[in-house]
């Protein structure tokens, strides 16, 4: 035990005695050690703090009793200690609320009140403290939701608040905290979206939001944050594209694993499923209906391959691992995980209307990277022998089975004409030298009226002649995309840009 005698040490400003297998409680008399700054008696067996102990050790300012056996409340006596900055109380057995008080000290500037049996609420006294540094509330039992107020924490760089059972949703003020280099509020109970502002955490470095209940997408926003090298948001209720830019580039699939609805082309996202069922399909028969690939979600490839683990492994290369599956039907896969980064492109290689899905807001996911191809940095062109969909494959690829960036503009080419025509590159009347490309090109812009998909205007509509000429700027774009030669194609990025001016003076019309 830590004698009493101790209290004679009145002029000593630091005493530590950490890991000394010390035990009992912090003896009263240390309130005769007036001069004492820093107590630091971590690591030991003390069962607790008698009230009157640090009532009169006014200049305290760090104070840790990590790790040691004090059990009940909070000690309300440390509320007394007007110049307390550091207080740690991490891993011990106290439990009830946290006061109100302890907001009130407004010196504080790292406080640690992890793993203890707290419950109730957060109390709103401690969103006060704008000069706090470090925050750590993590594995107890707060509940109740976020206030608003978390955002007067302007200087805080470290916000812990995972592992206990917070609900409700996260406060948009968060996106305030600028100098916010960590934060965790995973393990709880948070439902809601991802907040928008979240991208202007211009100094975060670790994020973690996982195992909650979250919907919604993940913010594009989030691009913006440079210094984000940490990021999981497992096991929520996520949907919509990952976003592919800034931070995202360099995130494997454990960042985002159990979200049903996430999709996206990150590091280690795309997966190429390959699977044996015992018989053999022609290569003309592979897109029949019948034995089209199923639609298999990431996480059924986490649970078949045990969350990938490294005895499923069976093989690397330099694009990334195979490794080995048994989905729930008992069908045995090989799936495949890129590591590759986003500037390594990829070659869609069977771009077509039935490969773009629309989602409630009328916006197309590109879908079934099945024939996908990865070129690496070196590479600007590649080989395949890949079966494409006949129609959309560019001309070089039938030649001499090449492919590029450039090959990918042409299949988007011809998707424009279908859109605008309402006529599929294999059709009927499309024989000989007529094909879809050079039919349409025939009839521009004079004719324009004899191929036109019906359905985009009608004869009596306002502004007709505008939408005729937004129309015909579309196609136009198209036969662009369609040049027999690849490098007199234009490059996505223009044509991205061509269809936005489109649209905006369509706009400007109605």
């Amino acid at each position: 035990m830590l004698p009493r005698s101790i209290g004679n040490l009145s002029s000593v400003q630091m005493f530590e005695a950490v890991g000394c297998n010390l035990k009992g409680k912090v003896p009263s008399e240390i309130r005769n050690m007036r001069k004492l700054f820093s107590l630091m008696v971590g690591h030991n067996n003390f069962t607790g703090i008698a009230s009157t102990t640090l009532s009169s050790v006014k200049n305290l300012q760090h104070l840790s009793l990590v790790a040691n056996r004090i059990s009940g409340p909070f000690p309300i006596v440390l509320c007394e200690l007007p110049n307390l900055s550091i207080l740690r109380l991490s891993h011990n057995q106290m439990w009830g609320n946290i006061p109100s008080c302890l907001g009130d000290i407004t010196t504080l500037r790292k406080v640690y009140l992890d793993s203890n049996n707290f419950t109730a609420s957060i109390p709103s006294s401690i969103w006060n403290l704008k000069d706090i540094l470090e925050l750590k509330l993590s594995s107890n039992f707060f509940n109740g939701s976020l206030s608003l107020e978390i955002g007067n924490l302007k200087a805080v760089i470290l916000l812990d608040l995972s592992s206990n059972q917070i609900s409700g949703n996260i406060p948009s003020a968060l996106g305030g905290l600028q100098r916010l280099i960590q934060l965790s509020l995973s393990h709880n109970r948070i439902e809601g979206s991802i907040p928008d502002t979240f991208g202007e955490l211009i100094s975060l470095e670790a994020l973690d939001l996982s195992y909650n209940k979250m919907s919604g997408v993940i913010p594009k926003s989030l691009e913006a944050l440079k210094q984000l090298d940490s990021f999981n948001v497992s096991f929520n209720r996520l949907h919509g594209e990952i976003p592919s830019g800034g931070p995202f580039v360099n995130l494997t699939f454990q960042s985002f694993m159990s979200n049903e609805g996430l999709c996206g082309l990150g590091s280690a996202i795309v997966f190429l499923l390959m699977r044996h069922r015992g018989k053999t399909v022609n290569a003309e028969d592979e897109w029949l209906p019948e034995v089209a690939p199923q639609r298999i979600f990431c996480y059924e490839l986490q649970r078949a391959t045990q969350d990938f683990d490294g005895n499923n492994l069976l093989g690397s290369g330099s694009f990334g691992s195979v490794y080995k599956g048994t989905l729930t039907d008992g069908t045995v896969v090989a799936v495949k995980v890129f590591n590759v980064q986003l500037e390594a492109p990829v070659i869609h290689c069977d771009l077509k209307p039935s490969n773009v899905l629309l989602d409630n807001n009328m916006v197309g996911h590109l879908t079934d990277f099945g024939i996908a191809k990865l070129l690496t940095k070196e590479e600007s062109v590649a080989h395949t022998t890949t079966f494409a969909t006949i129609g959309y494959i560019a001309p070089e690829y039938g030649l001499e089975g090449l492919i590029s960036k450039r090959f990918d503009v042409y299949s988007y080419g011809i998707m424009l004409l279908e859109t605008s025509t309402k006529k599929k590159p294999n059709d009927e009347m499309f024989t000989g030298d007529l094909n879809f490309r050079s039919c349409a090109h025939n009839l521009l812009p004079d004719e324009l009226d004899q191929i036109i998909n019906v359905d985009l205007l009608t004869l009596d509509e306002e502004n007709l002649s505008q939408k005729l000429q937004s129309v015909s700027s579309i196609m136009e774009l198209a036969m662009n995309c369609t040049t027999n030669i690849p490098v007199e194609r234009m490059n996505m990025i223009d044509v991205v840009a061509a269809l936005k001016r489109i649209k905006q003076k369509l706009s400007s019309c109605n």
